[in-house]
């Protein structure tokens, strides 16, 4: 065969395998490119991931809701001050409470919004928490003025009560009245203000029955309501969906500041950050925790 006639052929094979290795580079070159941009967004998935928010569907808080309006059936009425010798701003102090309570049970009864029940709760929680301290202070000075009316044993502790440098001198104290019903249980002493009794002196179910103090139910009453705005906030910061939580964590933390020394705080506290999967709000409720921590026993951090 003539070598002229395959020259033109050989020349079309040559170019298409250039264009075919043209192309292969080109390929690679950029399959190397997808590959390098896939390793450098790798971490950055890493870093953002975050365990899926189990209350995101808000059921659980919805539970939390319906929990609240069949305890309003079985909540009773609150008193007012209005029968005790009480100054006028002390006075306030217990309508206060008593409209913060009544504001939040029809916002909860009407189904109104979350911001709606959270604001009522905070407003109910530091209107209880005021009234109490005032009302224990009373209850405490009641305490003072009738030594005799608590057991030996209630004599026996009283010297812890009292203010610093005040000489203890039991033998000058009257005798106590012969009674035929149990004697109760001492108070515990307020710390800084006198031997106003506690809450949990007050929270007990069996000092209900014996306490002689006339202060005590209404200590009982007012600190039941400043417990109970505590509540609500504290179904928020365990239970509501993430973006809720985040927005209560700034409400606990105003409350705390607040109430500094509160128990029931601190346990809101406490129970939230046990519970919490989002790293971020459980580093904010981890500050908290540590903050407010009673002295005796500062978690680690």
């Amino acid at each position: 065969m003539n070598a002229s006639l395959l020259a033109p052929a050989a020349i079309v094979r040559l170019v298409r395998s250039r264009r075919l290795f043209a192309m292969a580079l080109a390929g690679a070159a950029l399959g190397s490119g997808c590959d390098k941009a896939e390793t450098e967004a790798a971490p950055e998935k890493k870093t953002s991931a975050q365990m899926p928010d189990r209350y995101a569907d808000g059921k659980a808080l919805a539970r939390e809701k319906q929990a609240w309006l069949r305890s309003w059936k079985h909540i009773d009425p609150m008193p007012e001050c209005g029968e005790k010798k009480l100054e006028d701003h002390e006075v306030a102090l217990c309508k206060n409470t008593v409209a913060a309570r009544a504001k939040l049970r029809e916002v909860e009864e009407k189904k109104r919004s979350d911001d709606e029940i959270l604001k009522a709760a905070v407003a109910l929680s530091d209107a209880g928490s005021k009234a109490y301290e005032m009302l224990r202070q009373h209850g405490g000075q009641w305490v003072l003025d009738n030594p005799d009316e608590y057991s030996d044993k209630a004599e026996e502790h009283e010297h812890d009560a009292h203010e610093p440098g005040e000489p203890d001198e039991p033998e000058k104290r009257p005798a106590p009245k012969p009674k035929a019903a149990p004697k109760p249980s001492p108070p515990s002493s307020a710390s800084g203000a006198g031997p106003a009794p506690s809450a949990a002196h007050y929270a007990n179910d069996d000092q209900k029955r014996k306490d002689p103090n006339p202060w005590a139910p209404l200590v009982r009453t007012y600190l039941g309501a400043g417990d109970l705005g505590v509540s609500r906030i504290s179904a928020y910061l365990r239970v509501a969906p993430t973006p809720k939580r985040k927005r209560t964590v700034e409400i606990a933390r105003a409350f705390m500041k607040n109430n500094p020394h509160s128990k029931i705080g601190y346990r809101m506290i406490n129970d939230a950050w046990f519970l919490e999967s989002d790293r971020d709000i459980k580093a904010e409720l981890g500050k908290l925790r540590a903050e407010y921590a009673p002295k005796k026993h500062k978690p680690k951090k």
